[in-house]
C-alpha cells in the first residue's frame, strides 16, 4: 500500500477516518489496522477500494487496551 494514497484516502472519506483505530504502513508497503470487528465489512471495502489485497487469514484478532503512563 502507498503510503501517501491510503493518508489521501484517509482524509477523504471521514467515516472510515473515524472508525479506524489506528494504523501504519511499513516499509515493505503492507498496511496494517486496528479497528473494531464491527467495522471489519467497512475497513476491507475500503482498502479493497484502493486497490489493496485484503488477507482474510492474515487477519489477527485481540483485546482492545489502553496503554498510558
Amino acid at each position: 500500500m502507498d503510503r501517501t494514497r491510503f493518508h489521501d484516502a484517509l482524509e477523504a472519506d471521514p467515516q472510515v477516518r473515524d472508525r479506524i483505530g489506528g494504523g501504519s504502513v511499513t516499509d515493505s508497503g503492507a498496511l496494517i489496522l486496528v479497528i473494531d470487528r464491527a467495522d471489519l465489512e467497512l475497513t476491507r471495502d475500503f482498502v479493497n477500494g484502493l486497490g489493496g489485497q485484503w488477507d482474510s487469514a492474515g487477519l489477527q484478532y485481540g483485546d482492545r487496551e489502553f496503554v498510558g503512563s
